[in-house]
């Protein structure tokens, strides 16, 4: 723990110098946002810190002690993306299976919309909806298996289970004949 008089004089360096500082850290941070959020979220949560730091010493803020405020801001950040994502999983739940129509990012290229609407067709069909929705809380949302049970009212071991049947439904060669790609860990070649 660093007390007080072990603190590196910062005083005298600009806000860039300051963040630079931060970022030279920045494995620190990292594994203290990573046991808040999955870790998809990691460099986003980090990277949203060091905005969040950077306007406040920008703004003519002084901070006493650097390194313990953005850990500070590190965790309050990571805490809010948690929020986030369980408001986001809990809307998918709460609102029920056709919903997750809405869930992929709108994107601008008819071509990856297409692709999205085709893939989320084959899971509908293919999958039992308590199903879709574990594999699509777990795969895309990176929730743990506990946190996906407490919102659809599973245990942690049942969400796995589901996730597992998903898998192996999915990795049929059926069902891999119907993507128009062939998805990542399947071990089977595109043809």
């Amino acid at each position: 723990m660093r007390r007080s008089s072990d603190r590196e004089d910062l005083s005298g360096l600009s806000v860039t110098d300051k963040i630079h500082k931060l970022e030279a850290q920045s494995r620190r941070y990292r594994s203290v946002i990573y046991r808040i959020v999955p870790p998809r979220y990691v460099d986003q949560v980090h990277q949203d810190a060091l905005v969040a730091m950077f306007k406040h010493l920008d703004a003519g803020h002084t901070v006493d002690d650097l390194f313990a405020y953005f850990q500070t801001i590190c965790v309050n950040t990571a805490r809010a993306e948690y929020k986030r994502i369980l408001k986001r999983a809990e809307t998918l739940v709460e609102t029920g299976h056709d919903v997750l129509d809405t869930v992929a990012p709108s994107p601008e290229d008819s071509v990856a919309e297409a692709a999205y609407e085709s893939v989320h067709a084959v899971l509908a069909d293919v999958l039992e909806p308590v199903e879709h929705r574990a594999y699509v809380l777990t795969v895309v949302f990176g929730l743990t298996s506990d946190e996906v049970g407490r919102h659809v009212g599973l245990t942690g071991s049942a969400v796995r289970k589901a996730v597992r049947r998903a898998e192996k439904k999915l990795r049929t060669e059926e069902v891999l004949d119907r993507f128009h790609y062939r998805p990542r860990g399947t071990g089977v070649q595109e043809g």
